[in-house]
Protein backbone atom coordinates (compact mmCIF):
# COMPACT_ATOMS: atom_id res chain seq x y z
CA UNK A 1 0.00 0.00 0.00
CA UNK A 2 1.55 3.04 -0.82
CA UNK A 3 1.98 6.05 1.95
CA UNK A 4 -0.40 8.33 2.31
CA UNK A 5 1.30 11.74 3.00
CA UNK A 6 -0.09 14.91 4.42
CA UNK A 7 -0.90 18.74 1.96
CA UNK A 8 -0.43 21.40 4.45
CA UNK A 9 -0.35 24.84 3.43
CA UNK A 10 0.73 27.38 6.00
CA UNK A 11 -1.07 30.52 5.59
CA UNK A 12 0.42 32.88 7.99
CA UNK A 13 2.30 32.34 11.11
CA UNK A 14 -0.49 31.03 13.36
CA UNK A 15 -2.94 28.78 10.87
CA UNK A 16 -1.99 26.28 8.61
CA UNK A 17 -4.50 24.78 6.45
CA UNK A 18 -5.52 20.70 5.84
CA UNK A 19 -5.06 20.51 1.75
CA UNK A 20 -5.72 16.53 2.03
CA UNK A 21 -3.32 13.89 1.28
CA UNK A 22 -1.29 12.97 -1.76
CA UNK A 23 0.34 9.28 -2.93
CA UNK A 24 2.95 8.21 -5.48
CA UNK A 25 1.21 5.65 -7.87
CA UNK A 26 2.29 3.70 -10.81
CA UNK A 27 0.31 3.61 -14.34
CA UNK A 28 0.38 0.16 -15.92
CA UNK A 29 2.71 1.71 -18.32
CA UNK A 30 5.45 2.47 -15.39
CA UNK A 31 4.90 5.72 -15.15
CA UNK A 32 4.60 7.99 -11.48
CA UNK A 33 1.87 10.02 -10.64
CA UNK A 34 0.09 11.51 -7.98
CA UNK A 35 -3.39 10.33 -6.33
CA UNK A 36 -4.55 13.18 -4.18
CA UNK A 37 -7.21 13.23 -2.11
CA UNK A 38 -9.32 16.16 -0.50
CA UNK A 39 -9.25 17.23 3.12
CA UNK A 40 -12.66 16.08 5.13
CA UNK A 41 -13.24 19.91 5.65
CA UNK A 42 -12.84 21.79 3.03
CA UNK A 43 -10.34 24.21 2.75
CA UNK A 44 -13.01 27.26 2.23
CA UNK A 45 -14.40 25.98 5.79
CA UNK A 46 -11.35 25.41 7.44
CA UNK A 47 -9.87 29.12 6.78
CA UNK A 48 -13.36 30.51 7.60
CA UNK A 49 -13.30 28.70 10.95
CA UNK A 50 -10.06 30.16 11.78
CA UNK A 51 -11.17 33.83 10.91
CA UNK A 52 -13.97 33.25 13.19
CA UNK A 53 -12.43 32.27 16.18
CA UNK A 54 -9.70 34.72 15.91
CA UNK A 55 -12.07 37.56 15.86
CA UNK A 56 -14.77 36.06 18.30
CA UNK A 57 -14.15 39.09 20.37
CA UNK A 58 -14.23 41.73 18.05
CA UNK A 59 -16.79 44.30 17.22
CA UNK A 60 -18.92 44.39 14.06
CA UNK A 61 -17.68 47.30 11.77
CA UNK A 62 -20.71 49.36 10.93
CA UNK A 63 -21.55 48.86 7.18
CA UNK A 64 -20.50 51.87 5.94
CA UNK A 65 -16.94 51.14 6.75
CA UNK A 66 -16.69 48.16 4.05
CA UNK A 67 -16.24 49.27 0.25
CA UNK A 68 -16.57 47.32 -2.68
CA UNK A 69 -12.86 46.93 -2.99
CA UNK A 70 -12.62 45.46 0.49
CA UNK A 71 -15.29 42.92 -0.38
CA UNK A 72 -14.13 42.05 -3.54
CA UNK A 73 -10.12 41.21 -2.15
CA UNK A 74 -11.55 39.69 0.83
CA UNK A 75 -13.80 37.22 -1.07
CA UNK A 76 -10.98 36.26 -3.79
CA UNK A 77 -8.44 35.90 -0.76
CA UNK A 78 -11.21 33.83 0.96
CA UNK A 79 -12.72 31.56 -1.87
CA UNK A 80 -9.78 31.05 -4.03
CA UNK A 81 -6.47 32.29 -2.93
CA UNK A 82 -6.67 30.29 0.23
CA UNK A 83 -9.75 28.54 0.27
CA UNK A 84 -9.38 26.08 -2.56
CA UNK A 85 -6.15 23.82 -4.04
CA UNK A 86 -4.78 27.41 -5.61
CA UNK A 87 -3.27 27.53 -2.34
CA UNK A 88 -1.42 24.62 -2.95
CA UNK A 89 0.09 25.52 -6.37
CA UNK A 90 1.39 28.88 -4.72
CA UNK A 91 2.71 27.48 -1.67
CA UNK A 92 5.25 29.81 -0.34
CA UNK A 93 7.59 27.43 1.86
CA UNK A 94 8.19 25.44 -1.14
CA UNK A 95 10.73 26.29 -4.21
CA UNK A 96 9.69 27.53 -7.27
CA UNK A 97 9.08 24.85 -9.83
CA UNK A 98 12.22 26.14 -12.30
CA UNK A 99 9.61 26.07 -15.37
CA UNK A 100 7.18 28.01 -14.19
CA UNK A 101 7.89 31.10 -16.19
CA UNK A 102 7.71 29.14 -19.68
CA UNK A 103 4.91 30.13 -21.03
CA UNK A 104 4.89 27.02 -23.60
CA UNK A 105 4.58 25.17 -20.18
CA UNK A 106 1.07 24.46 -18.02
CA UNK A 107 1.64 25.54 -14.83
CA UNK A 108 -2.06 23.50 -14.01
CA UNK A 109 -3.21 19.93 -14.34
CA UNK A 110 -6.77 19.75 -16.01
CA UNK A 111 -7.96 17.87 -12.73
CA UNK A 112 -6.14 20.11 -10.81
CA UNK A 113 -7.83 23.20 -12.33
CA UNK A 114 -10.95 21.12 -11.97
CA UNK A 115 -10.91 20.81 -8.41
CA UNK A 116 -10.13 24.36 -7.99
CA UNK A 117 -13.12 25.69 -10.08
CA UNK A 118 -15.70 23.47 -7.83
CA UNK A 119 -14.25 24.39 -4.69
CA UNK A 120 -13.89 28.04 -5.51
CA UNK A 121 -17.30 27.49 -6.74
CA UNK A 122 -19.25 25.66 -3.77
CA UNK A 123 -16.96 28.47 -1.54
CA UNK A 124 -18.42 31.78 -3.36
CA UNK A 125 -21.95 30.27 -3.06
CA UNK A 126 -21.44 29.50 0.50
CA UNK A 127 -19.83 33.28 0.95
CA UNK A 128 -22.83 34.49 -1.02
CA UNK A 129 -24.97 32.74 1.01
CA UNK A 130 -23.60 34.22 4.26
CA UNK A 131 -23.60 37.72 2.90
CA UNK A 132 -27.67 37.55 2.24
CA UNK A 133 -28.49 35.75 5.54
CA UNK A 134 -25.88 37.79 8.30
CA UNK A 135 -24.51 40.88 7.12
CA UNK A 136 -23.32 41.93 10.90
CA UNK A 137 -21.18 38.27 10.60
CA UNK A 138 -19.84 38.43 6.86
CA UNK A 139 -18.67 42.62 7.49
CA UNK A 140 -16.50 41.09 10.06
CA UNK A 141 -15.43 37.88 8.53
CA UNK A 142 -14.87 40.43 5.53
CA UNK A 143 -12.22 42.93 7.67
CA UNK A 144 -10.48 39.53 9.18
CA UNK A 145 -9.57 38.35 5.85
CA UNK A 146 -8.44 41.68 4.88
CA UNK A 147 -5.98 41.80 7.94
CA UNK A 148 -5.07 38.00 8.55
CA UNK A 149 -5.09 36.87 5.02
CA UNK A 150 -1.97 37.51 2.82
CA UNK A 151 -2.99 38.79 -0.79
CA UNK A 152 -1.13 40.08 -2.96
CA UNK A 153 -3.36 42.98 -4.15
CA UNK A 154 -3.72 45.73 -0.96
CA UNK A 155 -6.55 47.05 -1.81
CA UNK A 156 -9.12 48.51 -4.91
CA UNK A 157 -10.29 51.88 -5.83
CA UNK A 158 -13.88 50.81 -4.76
CA UNK A 159 -15.79 53.81 -6.74
CA UNK A 160 -13.91 52.20 -9.45
CA UNK A 161 -14.90 49.03 -9.67
CA UNK A 162 -18.31 49.90 -8.15
CA UNK A 163 -19.15 51.90 -11.15
CA UNK A 164 -17.97 49.25 -13.64
CA UNK A 165 -19.92 46.95 -12.11
CA UNK A 166 -23.17 49.46 -12.13
CA UNK A 167 -22.49 49.68 -15.95
CA UNK A 168 -21.75 46.23 -17.06
CA UNK A 169 -24.28 43.80 -15.23
CA UNK A 170 -27.87 43.95 -15.87
CA UNK A 171 -28.99 42.22 -13.27
CA UNK A 172 -29.15 45.50 -11.30
CA UNK A 173 -32.20 46.54 -12.02
CA UNK A 174 -35.50 44.73 -12.44
CA UNK A 175 -36.09 46.25 -16.15
CA UNK A 176 -32.43 44.81 -17.11
CA UNK A 177 -32.91 41.26 -15.75
CA UNK A 178 -37.03 41.37 -17.18
CA UNK A 179 -35.06 42.69 -20.94
CA UNK A 180 -31.92 40.14 -20.51
CA UNK A 181 -34.13 36.92 -19.57
CA UNK A 182 -36.93 37.65 -22.73
CA UNK A 183 -34.21 38.46 -24.93
CA UNK A 184 -32.76 34.64 -24.19
CA UNK A 185 -36.09 33.46 -24.51
CA UNK A 186 -36.37 35.13 -27.47
CA UNK A 187 -33.35 34.13 -28.93
CA UNK A 188 -33.01 30.58 -27.78
CA UNK A 189 -36.58 29.57 -27.70
CA UNK A 190 -39.40 29.05 -24.90
CA UNK A 191 -38.33 25.43 -24.52
CA UNK A 192 -34.49 25.80 -24.25
CA UNK A 193 -34.88 28.70 -21.30
CA UNK A 194 -37.56 26.67 -19.15
CA UNK A 195 -34.98 23.93 -19.25
CA UNK A 196 -32.41 26.38 -18.24
CA UNK A 197 -34.57 28.11 -15.78
CA UNK A 198 -35.59 24.68 -14.05
CA UNK A 199 -32.23 23.73 -13.81
CA UNK A 200 -30.76 27.45 -12.15
CA UNK A 201 -33.41 27.29 -10.04
CA UNK A 202 -32.48 23.57 -8.40
CA UNK A 203 -29.35 25.64 -6.61
CA UNK A 204 -29.67 29.57 -7.60
CA UNK A 205 -27.03 30.50 -5.54
CA UNK A 206 -24.39 27.97 -6.76
CA UNK A 207 -25.59 28.86 -10.50
CA UNK A 208 -24.13 32.37 -9.95
CA UNK A 209 -20.81 31.64 -8.45
CA UNK A 210 -20.38 29.17 -11.42
CA UNK A 211 -21.13 31.75 -13.49
CA UNK A 212 -19.13 34.99 -11.75
CA UNK A 213 -16.38 32.35 -12.17
CA UNK A 214 -16.48 31.54 -15.24
CA UNK A 215 -16.23 35.00 -16.14
CA UNK A 216 -14.19 36.45 -14.01
CA UNK A 217 -11.27 33.82 -12.80
CA UNK A 218 -12.04 30.98 -15.23
CA UNK A 219 -12.25 33.17 -18.49
CA UNK A 220 -10.97 36.40 -18.24
CA UNK A 221 -7.77 36.45 -16.32
CA UNK A 222 -4.48 35.66 -16.23
CA UNK A 223 -5.25 31.99 -15.09
CA UNK A 224 -5.93 31.07 -19.04
CA UNK A 225 -2.56 31.71 -20.31
CA UNK A 226 -0.98 29.58 -17.30
CA UNK A 227 -3.08 26.36 -17.75
CA UNK A 228 -3.10 26.62 -21.89
CA UNK A 229 0.83 25.42 -22.12
CA UNK A 230 1.45 21.97 -23.39
CA UNK A 231 2.09 18.73 -20.62
CA UNK A 232 4.76 19.72 -18.05
CA UNK A 233 7.45 17.36 -17.64
CA UNK A 234 6.53 14.72 -15.66
CA UNK A 235 9.03 14.34 -12.85
CA UNK A 236 8.95 17.77 -12.30
CA UNK A 237 5.47 17.71 -11.26
CA UNK A 238 6.16 14.88 -9.19
CA UNK A 239 9.03 17.30 -7.49
CA UNK A 240 7.67 18.88 -4.23
CA UNK A 241 7.87 22.74 -5.51
CA UNK A 242 4.82 25.15 -6.54
CA UNK A 243 4.08 26.00 -10.23
CA UNK A 244 2.73 29.47 -9.32
CA UNK A 245 4.06 32.87 -8.07
CA UNK A 246 3.49 33.20 -4.87
CA UNK A 247 1.39 36.47 -3.50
Amino acid sequence: MPEQRSLTVNVNARFTVDAGSWQERVEEEQRPYRLVSPPQTTMYRQVLSYLEQTTRNEKVPPKSQLHFGEVAIATVALCIRWGSYFAVLTNRDLPQWAAAFDPEISCIGDGEMARINIEASAALSGWIDLMRADQPRFRKLVRAALRLLPFPIAQLDGSTYYHRFRAFSAFNSAHGRRYLLEAFARDFGSEWFERQKARVLVNPTRALANGILNEHWRNESGIEDVHAGTGPPLRDCLQASRRLVAG
